[in-house]
């Protein structure tokens, strides 16, 4: 078989995403017609198709819902949305959704998520998507479209589960995605002072890249916090699924904290059950699963990873988080769905009930130093024989706990730090957590140690 007549790097581990140079009208068509026969063979015959504020996402989600009605499918089209409503959606039509988007990346790039059956594509799923796509093994059909509005349904779910005594000042900064008209309307809604930059939606994202996990990206919400004396401030990415939260100075609060708040919160109604967090999670997110009751479950890093623990009958799960930001409840309230909206107002519920700041909130939790996750190009090295190297160099270690469950993490009594090849490029990713600056210093002097038999530059990057 000869090469893809397309570029083959669009196909993801979780998803499809490329530039609009990749995306071609052709293209995008032909996906659509192997979404729609991978859902006609798993005997489905509806679909929601939603899309997010890029410039080109109406055009594109367009050319989605042609090619699921020449597949024989019943199309719903809910139009502009965030991702968290456009999955909440799909929970009236079998499970079943198509997002146009590409989340927290530029403007010149553009994708799909999806569910099927409830559950987000598997590798393999991708995979059996693209070999479609090459051999246009279509089904045909005549299907129909219906324009449906579940914004406010979506709206009343979130004013009927929360709601709070006192009305919170926030600021709130939605980078110009999908989620800025929704998260107004919310916090409106449950009475907060709002202080907004950047609600509205333009699909240029003329202030960069809707990605609240860039440090840069959050300046100016820092300051508004500082000015409008807010007492907390919430940033969202660009299709919604993700929050970044910051406290009354104006400092970004760790995911780790927000996940084992949210741990707790969920474990006070439903003691013994199951929490899910990805490998990139510091270990004091278990430790205090364990302490309040709860069952932690590690998993690998990945919306897909994560969706599909939550919902495995073998875990009693209430609640799972992901370090990136997304975070999903379960505990018999809200949607089941990671959703950045739902997740701030939960946050200012707790801090309602409790009477606490976030700031004392946070004192009560073990307090961590940590890298952001550190990206590490590969150049000519093979990812796969440079893994399987620091795994044999790391058994020889006796003060480490080795995990491979997603690339390499070794947990120290101090600390941790993880190694993962990319799923997106040619590098790896990195991160370390530990109690103190110096316990820190010594885990990366670890792994640069491991990684200088393999490349001197790798191992210099990590203590950069």
């Amino acid at each position: 078989m000869g090469a893809p007549r397309f570029p083959d790097h669009i196909f993801r581990a979780y998803d499809i995403r490329g530039t609009i140079d990749d995306l071609s009208n052709e293209l995008v068509t032909k996906i659509g017609r192997a979404l729609g026969a991978h859902l006609r063979y798993k005997n489905q015959y509806q679909v929601v198709v939603g899309y997010d504020a890029r410039t080109s996402s109406s055009g594109y989600a367009r050319l989605i819902r042609q090619a699921f009605v020449d597949s024989g499918l019943t199309v719903i089209d809910i139009g502009r949305v965030t991702t968290p409503i456009c999955y909440f959606a799909a929970a009236q039509h079998d499970g079943n959704a198509v997002m146009v988007t590409a989340s927290h990346n530029p403007a010149n790039e553009n994708g799909l998520k999806w569910l099927v059956q409830h559950q987000s594509p598997t590798p393999d799923n991708i995979e059996g998507i693209k070999q479609c796509v090459l051999d246009e093994h279509f089904i045909e059909g005549l299907g129909t479209i219906r324009s449906m509005s579940y914004n406010e349904h979506y709206l009343n779910l979130l004013q009927d589960d929360v709601i709070l005594s006192q009305p919170f000042n926030i600021s709130i900064d939605a980078m110009h995605g999908s989620a800025g008209e929704f998260a107004m309307a919310a916090f409106q809604a449950a009475g907060c002072e709002i202080s907004s930059l950047h609600t509205e939606a333009n699909g240029m994202f003329p202030n960069g890249a809707p990605d609240p996990s860039k440090a840069e990206h959050l300046q100016e919400l820092s300051n508004d916090i500082v000015i409008s004396n807010s007492q907390l401030g919430f940033a969202f990415d660009g299709d919604g699924d993700r929050v970044v939260v910051l406290d009354s100075q104006g400092n970004v609060v760790s995911p780790d904290h927000l996940i084992t708040l949210f741990a707790k919160i969920c474990l006070d109604s439903n003691p013994g059950s199951d929490i899910i967090f990805d490998v990139k999670c510091s270990r004091m997110v278990s430790s205090i699963v364990t302490q309040a009751g709860g069952r932690p479950v590690m998993v690998r890093t990945g919306n897909t990873f994560l969706r599909q623990a939550l919902n495995d009958p073998e875990h009693q799960a209430v609640f799972a988080g992901e370090f990136s930001g997304h975070y999903f409840f379960k505990d018999h309230r809200g949607h089941g769905q990671d959703d950045g909206i739902y997740a701030a107002l939960r946050l200012l519920e707790w801090l309602d009930n409790s009477g606490q700041t976030l700031e004392e909130a946070l004192a009560d939790l073990p307090q961590r130093v940590s890298t952001p996750d550190l990206y590490l190009p590969l150049d000519n090295i093979d990812a796969a024989e440079l893994m399987s190297a620091f795994e044999i160099e790391a058994a020889q270690l006796s003060d480490a706990k080795i995990s491979t469950i997603d690339g390499i993490r070794l947990d120290f009594d101090a600390g941790f730090g993880i190694i993962r090849p990319s799923n997106t490029g040619h590098f790896i990713t990195a991160r370390f957590d530990a109690d103190t600056d110096e316990n820190l210093r010594l885990i990366r002097a670890t792994f640069a140690r491991l990684l200088r038999s393999q490349d001197e530059r790798l191992a210099q990057l990590i203590l950069e």
